[in-house]
């Protein structure tokens, strides 16, 4: 089994590491949107939430322990 902790931690490390321009294109790759804004703190915290939100949802969906959930069948 993975840590999912652990590979949570490395994507928002990734994250860090890019530059405004970079965070901008990966929020119009994950969003479907480009935006005017240009303050990388506020770029970096809308994409670090997004990361931890698909890991959560991830984890909802094999309730943690790998094996998919059977919920809504």
């Amino acid at each position: 089994m993975t840590d999912p902790n652990g590979r949570l931690r490395t994507e928002i490390a990734a994250l860090r590491k890019l530059s405004t321009e970079e965070l901008r294109a990966l929020h119009l790759e994950v969003f479907g949107q480009e935006l005017k804004i240009r303050h990388r703190d506020y770029l970096f915290k809308r994409l670090a939430f997004w990361v931890q939100e698909r890991q959560r949802s991830e984890q909802q969906t094999t309730h943690g322990d790998g094996v998919p959930s059977k919920v809504g069948k």
